[in-house]
């Protein structure tokens, strides 16, 4: 069964494209490794673009009803990548692209910033491999 992901609007002439965005829940890269307690074959990872929380940040005062249901869903979009962010074996397998200067639901970005995003991924990535690099020359040097 296939799916149509494109609508078209005959008031505005304009395409939508229907995303999986992923903005409550990240993809669970633990799906992937072995239950036997045995090292896993091949490495896993996840590449979350993230415009998590500052730890420890204040959380602004609340001044009415709408500011408590926009704090309800602030968190519920971005809590979840703080507590991802404090397990050390999701962490260390994840590539963070840090993306607080865009809203997820911006389907109009400009030329810049594509560019910068772009930017800011392959240097996350980049970072991200040289990282794995470092850790895998660690374990073979204390291999027996």
């Amino acid at each position: 069964m296939t799916s149509d992901i494109t609508r078209h609007s005959v008031l505005t002439g304009q395409t939508s494209y229907m995303v999986d965005g992923a903005l409550v829940s990240s993809f669970p890269v633990q799906i992937f490794d072995r239950t036997d307690g045995r090292p896993g074959r091949w490495p896993t990872f996840r590449v979350a673009l993230t415009s998590a929380l500052e730890p420890r940040r204040p959380a602004p005062e609340l001044q009415s009803h709408l500011d408590v249901v926009r704090a309800l869903v602030h968190t519920a979009l971005h809590g979840r990548a703080n507590t991802e962010r404090q397990d050390p074996d999701v962490a260390t397998r994840t590539v963070c692209i840090d993306t607080r200067y865009v809203s997820a639901t911006d389907f109009a970005l400009d030329r810049d910033v594509r560019q910068r995003l772009f930017d800011d991924g392959y240097a996350a990535a980049t970072a991200f491999l040289e990282r794995m690099a470092v850790a895998s020359r660690t374990l073979e040097s204390k291999a027996p």
